[in-house]
């Protein structure tokens, strides 16, 4: 029986995309108050930065990116989730990939452990969730959320980590961004590999 595991870059560079790099987004499915569970459309346009020598790593916007030889791992394993990511001010290809996840699973139980509250949207509740410092994250979810596992090899959290703000103009609203979990041909491409940059956590289906 397959394993899952929440996937946490360790490398976070100092660039900021979403909304205020010009990222297009699709509201229709998004809370019409603060924004979360917005789609983004197309590549993930970034402002140029130096990429850093760890092959995972995560922007300040929390999106996460792997270079072109982890992409190659991945898509090795079944993986089709990889987006393009281009310059914001020139919209040429740049070298790396975006890991977005197409499937959102469904709200993991109260039993996850290692996660704190705050200024959840009075709408959605979806936002404000926050991972505890020198505190472990292990999500939790039930049996019979186990079928929706099976539908991707990457995943998303319902839940966002972070507030998301909606603004006008648009430029300037921030998402909160859902957790990453992956299925264990994933997790054995990444250590086998022995890719940096990376940490991994246990998701238990109880």
């Amino acid at each position: 029986m397959n394993g899952y595991y929440s996937l946490m870059p360790t490398r976070l560079v100092h660039v900021t995309g979403g909304p205020e790099a010009g990222t297009e987004y699709n509201l229709d499915v998004a809370c019409k108050k603060c924004g979360s569970g917005a789609l983004v459309v197309g590549p993930l346009l970034l402002p140029a930065f130096r990429q850093p020598k760890e092959p995972v790593f995560q922007t300040l916007t929390r999106e996460v990116l792997v270079s072109s030889k982890v992409g190659s791992i991945l898509r090795e394993v079944g993986v089709d989730c990889l987006q393009e990511v281009r310059n914001a001010r020139t919209r040429e290809l740049v070298a790396y990939f975006e890991l977005r996840p197409s499937v959102v699973l469904p709200p993991f139980s109260d039993r996850t452990v290692g996660i704190e509250r705050e200024n959840p949207c009075p709408v959605c509740k979806r936002d404000g969730f926050f991972g505890i410092p020198y505190t472990a994250l292990t999500l939790v979810y039930q049996e019979k959320d186990r079928p929706s596992f099976s539908e991707s090899k990457v995943m998303a959290t319902f839940e966002r980590f972070g507030n998301s703000v909606l603004r006008e103009p648009f430029c300037d609203s921030v998402f909160a961004a859902p957790r990453m979990i992956i299925d264990s041909d994933v997790y054995d491409a990444l250590r086998d590999n022995g890719v940096l940059g990376v940490e991994f956590e246990p998701v238990l289906i109880i």
